[in-house]
C-alpha cells in the first residue's frame, strides 16, 4: 500500500484530490495541515498538524521511508497585498519547500511530486511552451514557484525521484478566482464582450489533474522530470465560454469589443488580473507527461467544459 503525505488540503485542488485519492485502493492517506481543517475528510483519512512549515524536525519525525509526498500547499496571487508579495512569496513557496524536501531526502522516502506553474514561462507567449522552453517569470508568485523548483531538485543525498508538474488555471465546478467568476457571469446571461478575442489558452480540468496524480501515484517516475500537465487542446476565452453555455443550456451571448478596449474596460473595473490570466495567449505542451504516465483524458476539452457548465447549473438548483 502507498502512503501518500498530502499538503494544501484546504485548497480547491487540495480538496477534490483529496476525495478522489480516498476512494482508491491501496493508497494510505495522510493530510498535512498548518491549521484544523473546515471540512469533514473522507473516512480512513488521517490529518497531521504541522503549525510551521518550515519546521524540518516536524517533517522529520512525520515522513517514513516510502512515503510518497505530493506538495500542493503554497500561497496564492490573491492573499497578499503587492507590497508584501515578494517576501511573502519567497517566504511561504520556497523556503517549506525546502524545509519539506531537505527532511524528505533524510527519511529516504520514495517519490516527491511537487505542483508548480506554468507561470514560470511568462504571463503571454507566442510560440507553444514545453517542459523545456526558456523561461521568464514576469510576476512575484511565479518567480517564488521556479525558486521552489530549484530548491527541491538541489537538495543534497537525496534518494527520492522528483516530479514536478507545471500547471496552468485549473478549473472545475466550484473553482475560485477568475474561474469562478466567469462561472458566475455566464449562469448570469448577460452579454460578455469577449467574442473578438482570439488568445489560445492552455487550461487543466480538476478531474483531470486528479488522474494524473493518481498515475503518478501507482506508477511512480524513476529520476527527475520536470513536465507541464494541461489539456491536450488549447481554447480561446470565446470556444470557453460557449461550451460553458451550452453545458449550462443557455445560448452564448458574446459580442465584439477590440482587445485594447476590453483591456481598458477590466482595468476600469479592477480586473486586470483577469485580463492577464484569461485574455493573453499561452498554450503549453503536455504531450512528454501523457507518454510517460501511458495515459490521456478520453474526453475532449470541449467536452470537459461542458461537463463543468453543467455540474455549476446542476450545484445552483439544489
Amino acid at each position: 500500500m502507498n502512503r501518500v503525505v498530502l499538503t494544501g488540503a484546504s485548497g480547491f485542488i487540495g480538496r477534490h484530490l483529496v476525495e478522489y485519492l480516498a476512494k482508491q485502493p491501496q493508497i494510505s492517506l495522510l493530510l498535512v495541515v498548518r491549521r484544523p481543517l473546515s471540512w469533514k475528510v473522507p473516512a480512513g483519512v488521517v490529518v497531521w498538524q504541522i503549525t510551521d512549515f518550515r519546521d524540518e524536525a516536524a517533517w522529520q519525525n512525520l515522513l517514513l521511508p516510502d512515503d510518497i509526498v505530493i506538495h500542493l500547499a503554497g500561497l496564492a496571487h490573491r492573499d497578499l497585498p503587492a507590497e508584501l508579495q515578494v517576501e511573502g512569496f519567497f517566504e511561504a513557496n520556497v523556503a517549506t519547500t525546502r524545509a519539506i524536501a531537505q527532511a524528505a531526502a533524510q527519511q529516504r522516502i520514495s517519490s516527491f511530486i511537487f505542483i508548480s506553474s506554468i507561470g514560470v514561462y511568462g504571463s503571454s507567449r507566442d510560440d507553444i511552451v514545453g517542459p523545456d522552453s526558456a523561461m521568464h517569470p514576469d510576476h512575484p508568485y511565479a518567480e517564488s514557484k521556479l525558486a521552489a523548483e530549484l530548491a527541491l531538485l538541489s537538495v543534497p543525498n537525496r534518494h527520492y525521484n522528483c516530479t514536478i508538474l507545471r500547471l496552468p488555471l485549473v478549473y472545475g465546478a466550484d473553482a475560485p478566482g477568475n474561474f469562478g467568476k466567469l462561472l458566475r457571469l455566464v449562469a448570469l446571461g448577460i452579454p460578455l464582450p469577449f467574442a473578438g478575442l482570439n488568445n489560445r489558452k492552455s487550461f487543466l480540468g480538476i478531474q483531470t489533474l486528479n488522474q494524473i496524480l493518481h498515475r503518478l501515484i501507482r506508477a511512480p517516475l524513476q529520476g527527475d522530470f520536470t513536465l507541464i500537465a494541461a489539456e491536450q487542446d488549447a481554447v480561446t476565452l470565446a470556444t470557453l465560454l460557449s461550451n460553458l453555455s451550452q453545458g449550462m443550456g443557455r445560448k452564448s451571448r458574446l459580442f465584439y469589443v477590440p482587445a485594447w478596449l476590453l483591456k481598458a474596460l477590466l482595468a476600469c473595473f479592477g480586473q486586470k488580473k483577469m485580463y492577464k490570466k484569461l485574455c493573453l495567449t499561452l498554450e503549453a505542451d503536455s504531450s512528454q507527461l501523457f507518454e510517460l504516465i501511458n495515459w490521456q483524458p478520453q474526453q475532449t476539452v470541449g467536452e470537459i467544459i461542458r461537463k463543468v457548465g453543467s455540474d455549476y447549473q446542476g450545484s445552483r438548483r439544489t
